[in-house]
């Protein structure tokens, strides 16, 4: 299902902006040269925590748009398929595709919320879910 497929795809581009973010951080707390006055060096006139600042934020707005495209894509893929499946279903292709956990992760969360999963279970009625759809 191309909606599902599109969700995992902007999980996995919003865990590489959420990468980007930590070594932005890490570099504003921790900046290589240690300059307290954040003055300008030698004629150049950047001050490198504004450029940190400005890259954060431009990374924040992409990650912003991308989890609101990642909710209306999940809506799109619930709608096709509301009626025809479980709850319990449902729950295991969100944690699947939204959340981007991995298969094992969403049976043994499913195990301990509703007992009777394991991973065999999980890929089998993705299986049948992809057949229907």
């Amino acid at each position: 299902m191309k909606e599902l497929d599109e969700c995992l795809r902007i999980y996995k581009e919003i865990r590489k902006i959420d990468d980007k973010i930590e070594t932005l951080r890490a570099a504003i707390l921790s900046p290589k040269n240690q300059v307290i006055t954040g003055m300008p060096r030698g004629g150049n006139s950047d001050n490198a925590i504004e450029k940190y600042l400005l890259k954060l934020e431009r990374h924040n707005k992409r990650k912003a748009k991308l989890i609101k495209n990642q909710a209306e894509q999940w809506q799109q893929a619930k709608c096709k398929f509301k009626n025809d499946i479980s709850a319990q279903e449902t729950k295991m292709l969100y944690m699947r595709f939204v959340l981007g956990y991995q298969w094992k992760k969403c049976a043994v969360k499913l195990q301990k919320e509703y007992g009777n999963w394991n991973i065999n279970k999980c890929f089998r009625i993705y299986g049948k879910i992809n057949e229907k759809f």
